[in-house]
């Protein structure tokens, strides 16, 4: 059993009331068999410098005069500058350097003298006071025994685990700040940092096994599920509930499943979701999420989709390879589908479970509804059209025989709004003509025998 050190701000408090840095210190109440934790470190403080007194003679405006004091060592010692003299006794001084101690540090004002100045003058003397200007919380070497050293640090709050175990039970080389963090790693998790109230802590009942986690702010990966690893959680809520690896969530319950403290609901690996409840409710892998309420819905099971702006692609539940990039693009209507490319604020998709749409700042439409090659039809003995064909363009040979018109007949269900077709001879024929609807395209001259026709269309 890993030992674990809870430090209560009583104990801070008690640190604050003298311990010098580099002193070996306990915190009350611990006893001696468990070791020293902190420490802290002391200077001049400012404003905490006295009056100066002495017999005083030779002193000019700017001296600086380095001090040494009764009591205590200074492992960098402290300079006063002097800014008024009077007939060569200072009249006035300023703290120019608060130095460092090193050693015990006593109680109460410190009489100080002059140790060397840049100056002349000699029999300088001032009361001073120290302050605390860093300090330490430390626990070097905590074993499990047996030789084995775990490195842990735990800076919270005790206490017993939905599951009934200890809260830090953790494996090696973790560190858990705030009441409850880390509180579900097992003695098989290691490499763990949690801070926050909470945060990697474990409100689902089940203990995780998960390495390299970091979780920064209250309820932060609160309730990680299982072999929960290498995620990265910044911000309140986000990724509260995730039971996957390799995933990013940064920003207000990114990734936190509405709030709701059930262990283990969300399982995407392998996403990115930023921004404040970005891919708030989403469980597919391999998503990256950029925006506020972006992919938000609640039963979002989408994979392999980039979103980026704020409420964009919010009412999502499903779907596939897909890129919305804008603000408030495709907010409402779209739901499932795949491969569409939406890009443009406030622009939004066809249907609900549109696929391989595209729409480029409103000026660029291509609705894709069929990966497959138009027919041909009415246009001569064994027409054909070439290998890459699709409803958006494509070359047609027209057959052999008397031939005056050639019929192309759009995949699927063609364009269902509106389209633009252009087509065009690559010879010169008579009487070349064509026209179009959203699935049929109809070619006519004097003669198309054996012809190549190109055409290009856009459309929705």
């Amino acid at each position: 059993m890993i030992r674990r050190y809870f430090v209560s701000l009583a104990a801070l408090l008690w640190l604050a009331a003298g311990p010098a840095w580099g002193q070996v210190i306990s915190a009350p109440g611990f006893g001696s068999a468990y070791p020293s934790f902190g420490g802290l470190q002391f200077a001049v403080a400012q404003g905490g410098i006295g009056s100066p007194s002495g017999t005083m003679t030779g002193y000019a405006l700017g001296d600086n005069i380095t001090l040494q004091c009764s009591g205590v060592t200074f492992s960098h010692s402290p300079i006063i500058g002097v800014t008024a003299v009077s007939a060569g006794v200072i009249t006035a001084t300023v703290l120019s350097d608060p130095g460092v101690t090193s050693g015990a540090v006593p109680s109460g004002s410190l009489a100080c003298s002059q140790a060397s100045t840049s100056g002349s003058g000699t029999g300088y003397q001032v009361q001073v006071s120290l302050g605390v200007v860093a300090a330490y919380v430390s626990m070097p070497n905590l074993g499990t025994g047996g030789g084995v050293t775990n490195e842990n640090f735990f800076l919270n709050s005790s206490g017993t685990s939905a599951d009934g175990s200890t809260y830090n039970n953790a494996g090696p080389e973790n560190v858990f700040i705030g009441n409850k963090s880390g509180a579900g790693f097992t003695g098989n998790s290691g490499y763990n940092l949690a801070v926050g109230v909470g945060a990697c802590g474990m409100g689902g009942g089940t203990q995780v096994t998960g390495n390299s986690n970091v979780c920064l702010g209250t309820d932060t990966g609160r309730n990680l599920g299982n072999a929960a690893t290498a995620n990265v959680a910044l911000g309140a809520g986000a990724a509260r509930n995730l039971a996957a690896s390799y995933t990013v969530a940064v920003g207000y319950e990114a990734l936190g499943n509405g709030a709701a403290n059930t262990q283990g609901q969300m399982t995407s690996s392998n996403s990115v979701a930023i921004g404040a409840f970005a891919a708030n409710y989403n469980t597919g892998n391999n998503n990256v999420v950029i925006g506020a309420n972006a992919e938000s819905t609640a039963g979002n099971g989408s994979v392999q989709d980039v979103v980026i702006g704020n409420n964009t692609a919010k009412s999502v539940t499903g779907g596939y390879n897909r890129v919305i990039i804008g603000y408030n693009t495709a907010p409402t209507t779209l739901i499932n589908g795949h491969d569409d490319i939406i890009i443009g604020s406030g622009l939004d998709t066809l249907g609900a479970s549109t696929t391989y749409e595209i729409n480029i700042g409103g000026l660029l439409f291509y609705n894709y509804n069929s990966i497959a090659a138009p027919a041909v039809t009415a246009c001569g003995s064994s027409p054909s059209i070439d290998a890459h064909a699709n409803n958006k363009s494509g070359t047609v040979t027209v057959g052999t025989g008397a031939v005056a018109s050639c019929t192309i007949t759009l995949a699927g269900a063609g364009y269902t709004t509106w389209n633009h077709c252009r087509v065009t001879s690559q010879s010169s024929l008579a009487a070349f003509a064509y026209s179009y609807t959203k699935t049929v395209i109809t070619v006519t001259a004097t003669s198309l025998t054996s012809d190549l026709i190109d055409y290009d269309c856009d459309g929705y």
